[in-house]
């Protein structure tokens, strides 16, 4: 898995660097949105950015956009891009979740955090093993009872999705906010983290009345429910 950090300030840089190697993950530089756009455009293999807001020549809000742009226009599969700032209000973070980016993180990035978040992103392209056995252990209960609700869960989601995704493009939020709700709650309790954060993203943005990428919200759970039918 490789990280593209774009970064203005060396020390985070460095940083950071040094935290994703802790989890194998390889990482380059971009001193500037600008930077990032250009590494984006030049095939190079990227499966995360790490998104700094404030940088000169080209800001955070900008590359996004560019980049977003850019998939959309070649038909690329999305990069998940991470806001990285020091201070994000709820309000601020549903917006920038609402110009494309996928999530956002605390400076100074602690690294039990920076693997929640390299986690919850590496599932994109299909790659999520649920591990039935530790969310058995967590929960005290048999681990075939953990498998039924498992796969009870899985059969009846995809119905569930359908019908948040038509309520997103009604921008009917209030009954959006309250399937969200539930599913998270499904989804915690099975220990399905991936999922049950992107639902958490979609109660909160639902909340505010906040026209956030709901498609992309919803494919990252629809990709993970299709790994979840392999189980």
């Amino acid at each position: 898995m490789t990280a593209l950090i774009a970064e203005d300030g060396i020390f985070n840089q460095e940083v950071l660097q040094l935290l994703l190697e802790v989890l194998n993950v390889e990482s380059i530089v971009a001193n500037n949105g600008k930077e990032a756009l250009d590494i984006v455009k030049s095939a190079q293999k990227i499966d995360l950015i790490f998104m700094d807001i404030n940088m000169p020549i080209m800001d955070g809000e900008s590359a996004t956009i560019e980049i977003r742009k850019y998939e959309k226009e070649f038909k690329l599969q999305r990069i998940p891009i991470i806001a990285a700032s020091a201070s994000v209000d709820e309000k601020y973070a549903a917006k920038l979740l609402s110009i494309g980016m996928d999530d956002v993180i605390s400076k100074p990035i602690m690294s039990e955090e920076l693997q929640s978040i390299v986690e919850k992103h590496s599932t994109q392209g299909g790659s999520y093993v649920y591990d039935a056995q530790k969310a058995a252990q967590t929960l005290r209960i048999p681990q075939e009872l953990m498998e039924e609700l498992l796969k009870k869960f899985v059969a009846t989601l995809d119905n569930e999705l359908t019908t948040m995704l038509r309520l997103a493009h009604e921008k009917d939020y209030v009954t959006l906010r309250q399937i969200a709700h539930r599913l998270k709650g499904s989804a915690g309790n099975l220990k399905i983290t991936p999922m049950y954060e992107s639902f958490v993203e979609i109660e909160q943005s639902a909340k505010l009345n906040e026209n956030v990428d709901y498609d992309n919200l919803i494919a990252k759970i629809s990709n993970v429910n299709k790994d979840l039918k392999k189980f």
